[in-house]
Formats: structure tokens, C-alpha cells, sequence
């Protein structure tokens, strides 16, 4: 923290200035509360006296509103500052960083959470010190009018104030629990999210569904401890508001009838109230804001911790160890296989191997786009991978040519989304506390001008009952606040973030492969950590800010339009004012925030993708050149935030010259006709503006926060409403044990990625024995995987069927048919958990001996019993590739279906193990139907049947002896194959 704040010192500093002077003009307000309200009481009071007020009020409020603009400027500079500094520490860190050296602190969850945390406190940093301040000089001020009442405010004020420390460390605990919650749920998600290709073939949609809704039930269970300390926090701050007058009022009385034989007149009265307000409000903002600052300690501290993991230590390679023979041998075409291999190889060759994985490219499936390319490369000392699908293409559209006029105009089914989703009853819940709270905090601004008048002309009589009735307002006030802050706090959000996230997942998982392949994982991602993140801190906090500030305005235009007469005629001018300026600040401010939100997806995928591959990055020494791209994306970022925040000061501006205007015209009518007012009505209206100016600024502010938050909920719902999810109508269950004998028919299929898309199947016909191996061959770009999704209705079937045992797969729920039939894809896939749950995610009921049976069958028991055994984590990094896939096809082994599916599941694997995994497909699947898309034609004559795909196109169909012994299509492609 401290590199950061030394770093940019002087746009730290720059808000010092500014701040003072809001202090200085803010307690300028309460002396002309006192001279305004005085001048009224005179009989012939002098005019010139009235016009220099007038003056004086114009002054007080114009240099309130300019201080407050530069401040507000120079914060939101220096924090947008400081927030991309640590997004860029934090990329450079993750690139240069090895991963067998990384810790559990991702740098995905410290972008998108701690440096959000972070930025919010360096937000409001100055108004904490300014706070303190604020409260100093409102104690002074307030023993000049009450004597040693003064004293009762600041003894309550420090009896909450001992309780911050205790709070705010419990609050710094209890996020940290949370955020590695949060943490757990992202590294779940992005692992699906990355392979959504193998979550769909392996019918594990339902138990992806039901682990991450699981850890998002759980992060929420775990943020209400730190929901319930935030609640405690908002008492802390709204009890000495509620509380304070009462007490003051109460000593003052006791005071001024027992000691000083004084007693309560409206001058003194309202003047104290003014000056008690800028007591507690500071104090309200004190007590709220510093456990933001104290929990951005935490997100510091594990950003440093971060740093400080082991740098790049490389290894030359071409350093020899003394002790080796120097007579030996180079060795070339190494495989590597065992246990703990992947793990002890990546700290050796971090810098050679190269790894590519969940890349968000497009393409046109099964399209070849380059033929008849020739390449020779000298056999040396580089080792080239080549893939079959390497494609690039820019993320930046040249043109928008449309807009979403959505993000114009707030759509009301938004609001009802998002509060139905909280539960109806307790929304009139909320409703109800909120309204108490603020309705008898302002009520009891006219209860204290009926006492001081009664005080006027009846000295201390009755003060039992007004005092007496005083308190109660307090007291009830404070209950309702409680009940609102109880109920938003912890039963909305609870309910939202639990409900929503299920939306946003089920739709995910329930989406049809053409448009999952379209959209990109960043986007994705940033929906479940951006979106997620403003449901869950955001949205209910400007939740509670806008509509207590809207009950409050609306209370406080009532009492001025009573009290101040004349100026009732001005209100209808000043709403059509406001209308049009919140007309046309939230179209541009929510368009704005959504720019925002949407602008994070670009950083997010870059992100991810590169601490995927910082292997690659590092082993080609591209750092540099990643992290100037990752500034380029910070920047495109933090554009809509930081135009966010100009218009918020703009608005703020506007706000306070247009209440410094009411406040003139409200003076000027006061001066004029004096005569015609009481000095308690003067009181109550001055003592109304000077709240008023405050709480319609914070009003519009706060609703267009939640306004531009609830774009996180639009943007939700419109996902689950547009994003076109495979049918499930007409669709019938799986009946238990299908398929009985895995027969395969293929009827003149045509299929097709979507509408007006070239067919990638072209009249297929294909029929398959139960029992029967076929190995499904043809070059790139041939219609090998088409194949395989087309059996799992992942692709369009436009003509003709498919069946399995006389079942047309287009009739059954696609999950429940995925889930019946064993795949083993290409990219092994495991997901967070348990080994047990990796072997067996779906619970079906095998026991520990059938899953050791298969462990021990692809020769992983040991390696297994090494980590800790079944109920043991599984570490990603402690094993190879081909152990992974030994454990996918372990996975295969307990399901135990009569029909499995290899896309090029041997296909990245070393030759031993390609052996081994041939071998247990030849023992262990014997009697099930196996289709096995293949590049690698080593193994081909074990299989029964080879089919030869071109061109979408069935070529050949036959025993693989023959079609290698004739003049074949397959001989060729055997002969070129190597085999």
C-alpha cells in the first residue's frame, strides 16, 4: 500500500485542499441558520442586513458546490489511477510467475474483486479524514449553543466509535472467508467455462450445475457473517443520528431548568439540530467508510502476497551437469510419463514447452480454409507442435454499425425481475422499515418547532411530553432502520445473488453448442465475476442509499412546501427541472455503466488466457509485448469509468447550484416578507434545505448507481431470455439401462452448425453392430467430430436420423442421452474436488472397490494413494497430461455404458500410454460399442470396422486389413500416417 500511495503522492494530495474548503462552507450553513432565524424574530429588522444574507447564503452554497466538484475529480482521478497501476502490477507478476510456484491466490479474483475493494476505498480516503475533522468542528460549534450539553453527542459518538476497531477487524476476517469463496466458485467456473465442448459431450451439464450452485449457496452462507457485521456497522453509524438529538436535548433541558434558568428558543434550536447533523452525519460516513479502508488493508496484503511468490528462476538447458558423461549422446524424441512427471518437468522446461488451452478463436467447423500446403522442417534441435485448428482474428469491430437502445430507456420487467427474484414479502418488508426510519427522522424536525415555540410562550412547560415524544421518534426510528437493513442486507441479497446466478448458470449449461462456440469465454466469465459482484455488494447498497434518499426528499418537499409558503410555487419548476436532468443523466449514465461493465470482458479474457498460457509466454520471452496489450486493455476498461465519474461530478454540480438557487429564492422570500413567517417555520425550512441539498444530489447519484447496477440484472435477464437453449419439447427421458447393446444406425444424415450454415454431414448412412470397435477416420476438416456431436444432438441433424438400439437420439433429453453414453474427449476434463468425485461425478452408486479397481487398472493407484487417497483434492498440477487422461478413462471404466465414444482421446498422449489406454479400450470395453475418432492410425487394425470420412462425405466403410491391403482411400491416408 505504501509503494502505491508513494507512487501517485501528488494526485493523492490533490483532494486535501478541496476537502478544506468544503469544511469551511459547510459549517457556514448553521451561523446563518442563526442570523437568518434571528433576523425573522427582530421586529424591523434592517433591510441591507437582509440583502447582505442573501449574499451570504449565495456564497455558502456556490463555493460548496465548486469545492465539491474538484474534490470529487481529483479522488476519482487519483483511484482510477491507482487502479489500473495494480491491475498491471498484477498481470506482470502472473506472467512472469511459474505456475508450479503460484500459490491459491488467483489473478483473475485479484483483479475482479481486491483491486475493485481497493479503489473503492481509495474513492473515499479523504472523506474519512475529512470526517474527523468535520466532526471536531461541529462539537466546538455545538458547545457555543448548548454549553455542556455539547458533551452528550461526543460521549455517544465515542461510545460507538470504541466499537469500530472491533468491528472492522471482525469485518476484514470475515471477507477474507468470503473472497476465498468466491474464489472457489470462479476456479470451478472458469474450468467449465474453458471446456464446455467436453461438459456437453460428457452429460455432466446437471452435475456442473449442481457443484458450482452448490459453491455459489455456500459463498453466500459465508458472506453473511460479514453481511451481519455490515449491518452492525449501519447501526453503528444511523444510532448516535437517531440518538443523538434526544440525548443533547435532553441534558440541555435538565441543564438550562435546574442550573441556568434558560430555556429552549428557535434560534437555539434549530441551530443545534443543524450543527448536530453535521455532527452525526460525518460521523455516519466515519463509521461506514473506515472498515472499507480497513478491509482494503486485507486486499492489499494479498496482492503483496501475490508479488512475493517465487519469480522465474530459469534453467539453461544447455548447461550439462558436471557429473554426466560428456561422451553421451544427445537424446531426442523424449516421452515422458509417470507420476508427478507434468509437475517435475514444468519447473525444468518452463521456458521450451509451449500449451495451448480453451482458446477463444472462431472458425468454420470441419472447413478446411488452407489445402495443399507443403512444409518441411530439418530435423534439429527445435521441436515444432503442429495442431489442427490454429485461426486469429481480431476482437475489435472496425464499425458498430447499432446500438441497444435498451440501455436508453430502463425497463420496468428489470425491476420486477430483480424483486420477484427477492421474494415479494420481504421487499414490503423493506419497504416498511425504510419508510418508518425516515418519516419519523424528518417528523422530528417540526415536533422540536412545536416544543421551542411552546418554550417561547411558556418557558420549560410540558417538557416531559415533548421530550418524551422526541425520543420515541428516535428510538422507533432506528428500529425501522434496523428491520431495512436486516432485510436488504441479508434476506435480498441472499435470495437474488442465490437466484439469479442459478438463471445465469442452468442457461449457460442449457445453451446449444453453436451458440457457446460463438460466444466468448471472457464475456462469459465476466457475467459470473463483474455481474455477480454488483448483485452481491453494489446493487443492494445503492439499493438502501436510493430509496432512503427518496423517502427523505419526498418528506422534505412536503414540510417545505407547508412551512415556507411562498416557496411552494417555486417546487413544480424545480421537479420539471429535475425530471429533465435525470432524463438526461441516466440515459447517458446507464448507457455509460454497461459500456463499462461490457468493456471488462476484453480484460478478463486476456487475463485468463494468459495465465493459462504463461508457460508459452515465458518460454518465447513475449512479457513485454503481453503486457503492453494488457495496458491497452486496461485503458479501453477504465475509458467508461472514468467518463462515469465526470458526469457523476457534472450532476453533482448542477444539483448544488440548483438547490443554491432554492436556498436564495427561500431567503429572499424570508427577507422580503418577513413578517409574514414565525421564526420556527424559518427554522424548519432553512434546516430542510440544508439537508435538502445534500439528499437530492445523493438521491439521483445513488438511483443512477442502482440504475446503472441493475444493468448487471438486465444484462442476466436478457442472457436468459435471448440465448437460444436446446429444445427440450417433445423430449422424452432415457429409459434405465439404454442402450442395452449400443447397435448404431446412421440414416442419410445431413447436418449443419446452424441455419445458413453449409452442411458439415452430407447424406451419411452408417450402421454399427452392438459390440462392434470402429475406428472413424479422414483428414482434417472431414466430418470426424461432426460425426460424433451429431450422435449427441450437439449439432443441427437437418435430414435423416439417428438411432441407437432403435431409439431416434432427436426424441431424448440431450443431457440425459450425453449422460448414458461414455465419452472420452480429447482435452481431459476434471473439474475442482475430490479424485472420487473426478471418477465419479454423478454418483451412481459404484463403491470404492469398483473405482480402485480402475484406478488400478490404468495403473494410477499409487499415484492416487501418493496424493492422499480418493477423498483427497485433485491437484491439476501434480499430474501429467496422460495421467489426466487415464483418469478420464477411468472415469469411462465405473460409468459402465454399452456405448463409448474416443474423440481423439489418444491423440496428445505419448506412445506408452496410447498403448496402455488401446489396451484397456481392446479388455475392459470388450462386448460395448466403441466409436473412436483417430488421427493416429497405429493401433487401427485392433479395431473391427474403420469408417472414412472426407468432405462430410462417408467414403469407406470396411474391415481395416482389407482397406489397407487394397488400393483404398484409407491406404493412403495409412501410408501417409506413418503406420
Amino acid at each position: 500500500m505504501r509503494a502505491c500511495l508513494s507512487s501517485y503522492l501528488l494526485p493523492f494530495l490533490a483532494p486535501v485542499i478541496p476537502r478544506l474548503c468544503i469544511t469551511v462552507f459547510t459549517f457556514a450553513q448553521p451561523f446563518l441558520v442563526d442570523t437568518t432565524v434571528t433576523f425573522v424574530s427582530q421586529e424591523s429588522p434592517d433591510t441591507n442586513y437582509g440583502r447582505g444574507l442573501i449574499g451570504a447564503w449565495a456564497l455558502a452554497y456556490l463555493g460548496l458546490a465548486v469545492s465539491n466538484s474538484i474534490f470529487m475529480y481529483h479522488s476519482l482521478r487519483f483511484a482510477t489511477r491507482a487502479r489500473g497501476g495494480l491491475v498491471g502490477l498484477i498481470y506482470r507478476h502472473a506472467v512472469h510467475h511459474r505456475e508450479v510456484d503460484a500459490g491459491e491466490i488467483t489473478a483473475v479474483a485479484l483483479m475482479g474483486t481486491d483491486v475493485e475493494r481497493i479503489f473503492g476505498s481509495m474513492t473515499v480516503f479523504h472523506i474519512v479524514w475529512g470526517s474527523l475533522l468535520d466532526i471536531a468542528v461541529a462539537s466546538w460549534l455545538l458547545g457555543l449553543q448548548l454549553s455542556l450539553a455539547c458533551l452528550a453527542p461526543i460521549l455517544l459518538s465515542l461510545v460507538f466509535i470504541a466499537a469500530i476497531p472491533k468491528v472492522s477487524a471482525a469485518s476484514n476476517t470475515a471477507q477474507k472467508l468470503w473472497i476465498e469463496k468466491i474464489q472457489q466458485r470462479l476456479r470451478a467456473t472458469t474450468t467449465m467455462l474453458g471446456e464446455m465442448k467436453a461438459v456437453k459431450m460428457l452429460g455432466l451439464t446437471r452435475v456442473m450445475e449442481s457443484l458450482i450452485q452448490g459453491l455459489r449457496t455456500d459463498e453466500i452462507n459465508t458472506s453473511k457473517g460479514f453481511r451481519k457485521l455490515l449491518v452492525a456497522t449501519l447501526l453503528l453509524s444511523l444510532t448516535p443520528t437517531s440518538l443523538a438529538p434526544i440525548v443533547t436535548f435532553a441534558v440541555y433541558v435538565v441543564i438550562s431548568i435546574f442550573w441556568k434558568s434558560e430555556t429552549l428558543l428557535p434560534a437555539q434550536a434549530f441551530t443545534s439540530i443543524a450543527l448536530i447533523s453535521l455532527l452525526t452525519t460525518p460521523l455516519l460516513l466515519f463509521i461506514q467508510l473506515l472498515p472499507v479502508i480497513v478491509q482494503s488493508f486485507a486486499c492489499f496484503g494479498r496482492i503483496q502476497e501475490f508479488c512475493n511468490y517465487g519469480g522465474d528462476a530459469r534453467a539453461n538447458l544447455d548447461e550439462r551437469d558436471d557429473s554426466q558423461d560428456q561422451s553421451e549422446q544427445d537424446a531426442t524424441d523424449i516421452e515422458l510419463a509417470g507420476p508427478g512427471m507434468q509437475n517435475r518437468m514444468s519447473q525444468k522446461l518452463d521456458n521450451v514447452v509451449a500449451s495451448f488451452r480453451g482458446e477463444s478463436l472462431g472458425w468454420k467447423r470441419d472447413q478446411p480454409v488452407l489445402h495443399n500446403i507443403d512444409v518441411g522442417i530439418r530435423r534439429g534441435a527445435v521441436t515444432v507442435i503442429v495442431g489442427s485448428h490454429i485461426t486469429s482474428i481480431s476482437e475489435q469491430p472496425k464499425e458498430v454499425r447499432h446500438t441497444d437502445k435498451r440501455r436508453k430507456n430502463g425497463e420496468k420487467a428489470v425491476y420486477k425481475y430483480y424483486l420477484e427474484n427477492a421474494g415479494w414479502n420481504v421487499v414490503f418488508l423493506y419497504v416498511g422499515g425504510v419508510v418508518m426510519w425516515l418519516f419519523l427522522a424528518e417528523f422530528s424536525t417540526i415536533w422540536m418547532k412545536w416544543w421551542s415555540e411552546s418554550n417561547a410562550a411558556n418557558p420549560n412547560q410540558r417538557v416531559g411530553y415533548y421530550l418524551g415524544i422526541y425520543a420515541m421518534f428516535g428510538v422507533l426510528g432506528a428500529v425501522g432502520a434496523s428491520v431495512a437493513g436486516w432485510v436488504a442486507f441479508l434476506d435480498v441479497v441472499s435470495n437474488t445473488a442465490l437466484n439469479l446466478h442459478s438463471d445465469l448458470l442452468r442457461t449457460t449449461l442449457q445453451a446449444t453448442f453453436r451458440i457457446l462456440s460463438k460466444v466468448d469465454s471472457g464475456e462469459l466469465l465476466n457475467r459470473f465475476s463483474e455481474d455477480m459482484q454488483l448483485l452481491d455488494m453494489d446493487l443492494p447498497t445503492a439499493m438502501v442509499n436510493a430509496s432512503a434518499t427518496a423517502v427523505t426528499v419526498v418528506v422534505k418537499v412536503a414540510i417545505l412546501a407547508v412551512f415556507s409558503q411562498y416557496l411552494g410555487i417555486t417546487l413544480p419548476f424545480l421537479a420539471i427541472m429535475l425530471y429533465f436532468l435525470q432524463r438526461f443523466y441516466l440515459q447517458t449514465s446507464r448507457q455509460v455503466r454497461l459500456l463499462g461493465i461490457e468493456a471488462k470482458a476484453p480484460l478478463y479474457t486476456h487475463f485468463s488466457e494468459s495465465v493459462a498460457g504463461s508457460a508459452t509466454i515465458r518460454a518465447f520471452q513475449w512479457q513485454s509485448q503481453y503486457q503492453n496489450r494488457n495496458y491497452d486493455h486496461i485503458d479501453t476498461s477504465q475509458r467508461p469509468a472514468y467518463v462515469q465519474f465526470c458526469i457523476q461530478t457534472w450532476l453533482a454540480f448542477v444539483l448544488n447550484v440548483m438547490v443554491t438557487a432554492l436556498a436564495v429564492i427561500l431567503v429572499s422570500i424570508v427577507v422580503t416578507w418577513h413578517n409574514k413567517f414565525s421564526p420556527g417555520s424559518v427554522g424548519v425550512s432553512l434546516v430542510m434545505v440544508i439537508g435538502f441539498s445534500e439528499e437530492l444530489a445523493r438521491f439521483i447519484q445513488t438511483w443512477t448507481k442502482m440504475e446503472s447496477s441493475v444493468g448487471a440484472v438486465a444484462r442476466i435477464r436478457r442472457f436468459v431470455q435471448e440465448t437460444e437453449t436446446e429444445p427440450t419439447s417433445g423430449k422424452r427421458k432415457v429409459n434405465k439401462n439404454w442402450p442395452r447393446a449400443g447397435a448404431v444406425q446412421f440414416h442419410r444424415v445431413v447436418a449443419s452448425y446452424g441455419v445458413d450454415t453449409e452442411a458439415v454431414l452430407k447424406g451419411v448412412s452408417l450402421s454399427i453392430d452392438a459390440g462392434h470397435h470402429v475406428a472413424i477416420c479422414g483428414r482434417s476438416g472431414s466430418g470426424k467430430t461432426s460425426l460424433i456431436l451429431s450422435l449427441l444432438q450437439m449439432v443441427d441433424v437437418d435430414e435423416g436420423k439417428i438411432t441407437v438400439d432403435g431409439v431416434d437420439v432427436s426424441t431424448l433429453l440431450q443431457d440425459e442421452l450425453r449422460s448414458a453414453v461414455n465419452v472420452v474427449s480429447q482435452d481431459p476434463f476434471l473439474v475442482p474436488g475430490s479424485i472420487r468425485f473426478n471418477i465419479n461425478p454423478s454418483a451412481t452408486g459404484a463403491d470404492d472397490e469398483r473405482i480402485t479397481q480402475a484406478l488400478q487398472r490404468v495403473g494410477l493407484w499409487q499415484a492416487v494413494q501418493e496424493q492422499g487417497g480418493l477423498d483427497e483434492a485433485l491437484d491439476d498440477k501434480a499430474w501429467s497430461a496422460g495421467q489426466k487422461q487415464l483418469l478420464c478413462l477411468a472415469r469411462a471404466m465405473v460409468k459402465q455404458s454399452k456405448l463409448l465414444i474416443l474423440d481423439e482421446a489418444m491423440s496428445s498422449v505419448d506412445s506408452h500410454t496410447e498403448s496402455l489406454m488401446q489396451n484397456i479400450v481392446d479388455t475392459e470395453f470388450h462386448g460395448c460399442t466403441v466409436l473412436a475418432v483417430m488421427h493416429r492410425l497405429k493401433h487401427v487394425d485392433r479395431y473391427d470396422r474403420v469408417a472414412l470420412l472426407g468432405d462430410g462425405k462417408l467414403l469407406e466403410f470396411g474391415d481395416p486389413g482389407s482397406l489397407i491391403a487394397g488400393d483404398t482411400k484409407f491406404a493412403e491416408l495409412y501410408k501417409a500416417n506413418g503406420s
